[in-house]
């Protein structure tokens, strides 16, 4: 990439960075004006017997001792996003880890949904995050990931977009309006004495990352129209930065892919992203260069089977279970040398101190 693409790329970046911060609800990030460079889908195929050495042509091979990391801003995203992935990864010998950044406590429809009521109180969202997490760790085992593959940061849920935006420092700790808690109120977290802050999130990340030193980063896709997962993306990103030339992890080697929730997903071919850039759906290339990773029978199965787990959320999956349960998991692509630039917005975050 020479250095005016990518002077481009950070641009085109910057400006979602914005919208982000700005905090636009549940709507698309505005992308329009912006020219998508051009994208060429990349199909990772599954060999007939399952996953096993996967080294397509052009593609990133899937081989023994492989680590991957994903994170997940509520109970269910790991699954439909990169559920697919897990098990190929799993299958090829390598090494997973599955960071919850919330229990999803603060769902309220699904909270009223559950219980069959409208009004709640503070324990009743925090019995709500409880079971959340049970059905996540059913889900999970039944994906082979156990409990030493999991890790609950217990951050509050419908807050990430704040802790980014406006309660960042030790002395702004936001209080969940749900559970009405400044930390995370459950045993299983990894810090129960963490306070609801951006820098303690941030410092969380940063800490998960380099402890687990992945091979593979996976993030929610910064387009998400959902502003817990965008906030993520941006967390998850500004941890990656911050760890760039600190020894303790070689982020400029690592693959980092976004999965797809609240997003629309790829066209099938180069020139159905061409029709869809066309229409007003472009995004920045450094973000959005399409990888698939073909699932066997096998995989889709087992994947329907963990998003069954979730039965409180069934209310929600059920209608578009099929589209997640598909032959393939769509990723974007994020280039390390865009995350680690000084010019991007999140390399001027606050410090996490």
């Amino acid at each position: 990439m020479t250095r005016r693409e990518a002077l481009r790329r950070i641009a085109a970046l910057n400006l979602w960075t914005l919208t982000c911060l700005a905090g636009r609800g549940e709507g698309v990030c505005d992308m329009s004006g912006i020219k998508d460079l051009p994208v060429s889908p990349t199909t990772v195929p599954v060999p007939a017997g399952g996953a096993g050495m996967l080294a397509p042509s052009g593609g990133p091979p899937l081989h023994r001792g492989l680590r991957v990391m994903v994170f997940a801003p509520h109970p269910d995203d790991e699954t439909l996003g990169a559920g697919g992935l897990l098990q190929l990864v799993r299958a090829s010998q390598g090494t997973v880890r599955v960071v919850f950044v919330t229990c999803g406590d603060g769902y309220v429809e699904g909270a009223r949904n559950h219980y069959g009521r409208a009004g709640l109180a503070p324990k009743d969202f925090i019995e709500y995050g409880r079971m959340r997490w049970f059905e996540t760790v059913r889900a999970m085992k039944s994906l082979g990931v156990g409990n030493g593959d999991m890790e609950l940061l217990g951050f509050p849920d419908a807050g990430i977009h704040a802790l980014l935006s406006t309660h960042w420092g030790a002395e702004l700790a936001y209080v969940s309006p749900h559970t009405l808690m400044s930390r995370p109120p459950y045993p299983e977290c990894r810090d129960t004495d963490i306070r609801y802050t951006g820098s303690s999130l941030s410092r969380s990340i940063s800490d998960s990352i380099a402890e687990f030193s992945p091979h593979w980063v996976v993030l929610p896709d910064p387009l998400d129209r959902h502003p817990d997962h965008r906030a993520v993306a941006l967390f998850v990103l500004g941890a990656l930065s911050c760890l760039d030339g600190s020894q303790r992890v070689q982020v400029e080697s690592m693959r980092i892919l976004t999965y797809f929730i609240r997003t629309s997903p790829f066209p099938a071919s180069p020139e159905g992203a061409r029709t869809a850039g066309a229409a007003g759906h472009s995004a920045p290339s450094a973000v959005r260069v399409p990888l698939r990773f073909a699932l066997g029978e096998k995989e889709r199965r087992a994947k329907e089977q963990a998003l069954l787990h979730y039965t409180s959320q069934q209310f929600l999956l059920s209608p578009v279970l099929s589209r997640f349960v598909a032959p393939f998991e769509v990723f974007g692509q994020v280039e390390p040398v865009v995350v680690t630039d000084r010019n991007c917005l999140w390399n001027r975050l606050p410090a996490t101190g």
